[in-house]
């Protein structure tokens, strides 16, 4: 890979100044097929998945951007969302209009998560950050549990600097469409937050599984 230039590296470490409110990109483009219906907008508690999260993370002072396979499907929630142009392309082409976006905002690191996990932990974000301090020169910062056997991937939520979108349009033009593909191809520059199991995200793919998690206390 290319050194980067004077520009580029004086822009990433005015970034790293800011990383702690980087814009924030929830995916909601998945089909659902093994929920059933869209998990983005199924009722927690009596609002809708999305908005729940959404609000969580203004919280955090994140501002937060949906990216959807079609705006109008969300339109009625109020909250920005942005199209991924293609249907039925996997996350990866949603990980690719997040970090085009991010980075033609200006943006030198964003966040990116999937919608189905019920909370946001507000510890992630010094979890994260403490972990980029120990390994600056990472591209991307994800989340491992202690006790994960080699190989397991966890991808999302995660940290990645936004001109990482050239890469992931280069495995979209040449037909990829998941996210391992892409966390293949850069694991040497990710930096890997080890945390304890109960603090891994609490997401779900089926009605059962979110029944489960809906036993247990939500903060």
């Amino acid at each position: 890979m290319a050194p980067l230039g004077i520009d580029e590296t004086i822009r990433l470490e005015r970034g790293k100044q800011n990383l702690g409110k980087s814009p924030i990109y929830v995916l909601v483009g998945g089909q659902s097929k093994r929920f059933g219906e869209n998990k983005a907008l199924v009722s927690i508690f009596g609002e809708p998945l999305i908005v729940r999260l959404a609000n969580q993370l203004a919280s955090e002072q994140l501002s937060v951007t949906l990216v959807a396979q079609q705006t109008s499907d969300y339109l009625h929630l109020g909250l920005p969302t942005i199209e991924d142009g293609k249907l039925n392309c996997g996350p990866l082409q949603g990980m690719l209009v997040a970090l085009e976006d991010c980075y033609h905002r200006g943006e030198p690191w964003c966040w990116i998560t999937n919608c189905d996990i019920l909370e946001w932990n507000p510890e992630w974000r010094s979890i994260f950050l403490q972990t980029l301090e120990r390994n600056p020169d990472s591209r991307a910062i994800i989340l491992s549990a202690t006790n994960d056997m080699p190989g397991t991937f966890r991808p999302l939520p995660g940290m990645y600097q936004s001109d990482l979108y050239r890469e992931v349009a280069a495995l979209r033009n040449g037909g990829e469409s998941s996210l391992r593909a892409f966390h293949q191809r850069i694991h040497s520059r990710i930096g890997v937050c080890r945390v304890a199991p109960n603090l891994l995200p609490r997401s779900f793919n089926t009605p059962q599984e979110l029944a489960d998690l809906l036993e247990k206390p939500l903060n």
